[in-house]
């Protein structure tokens, strides 16, 4: 009887264990979640690895919380990609996985480059100077 309750304790620890442990499958578990409202995109710029998916959240509880996640080439060396999502209620949210390195540059096609931009660096690219959004460089709302 001493042997079965061993061996009935030993297949219980060692499942609780294996429990805790997770699995390693490679791939980046980190959640890259941008927030959106009335102040712009938060952050405003962003480095991921290639592979990693990006989530914009609107967080605008106003009534003017309408917004727009919009590719736009705003930088010379901007990456060519499409993507044009609404997010038109506090709530709502669109991803996007990038699947090659690159600077990804955005915009809210609703207040413009001057009020609303984004950057998603994938990869080991970066960017060095202001966005147009940027209060340094004199943007923002």
């Amino acid at each position: 009887m001493k042997r079965r309750e061993l061996l009935t304790c030993s297949v219980s620890a060692g499942v609780a264990v294996a429990g805790c442990l997770g699995t390693d499958d490679g791939a980046d578990s980190s959640a890259h979640v941008v927030s959106v409202s009335e102040h712009g995109y938060e952050p405003r710029e962003l480095s991921v690895d290639v592979g990693a998916t990006v989530t914009w959240v609107n967080e605008n509880s106003t009534v003017a919380s309408h917004h727009t996640v919009t590719s736009d080439p705003f930088l010379e060396e901007s990456a060519n990609w499409s993507f044009d999502e609404e997010l038109s209620e506090e709530g709502d949210d669109v991803s996007y996985t990038f699947e090659e390195e690159g600077l990804y540059t955005y915009v809210g096609t609703i207040r413009g480059a001057d009020c609303m931009c984004g950057l998603v660096e994938v990869g080991g690219v970066s960017h060095g100077d202001p966005l147009p959004c940027s209060p340094v460089r004199g943007g923002g709302c």
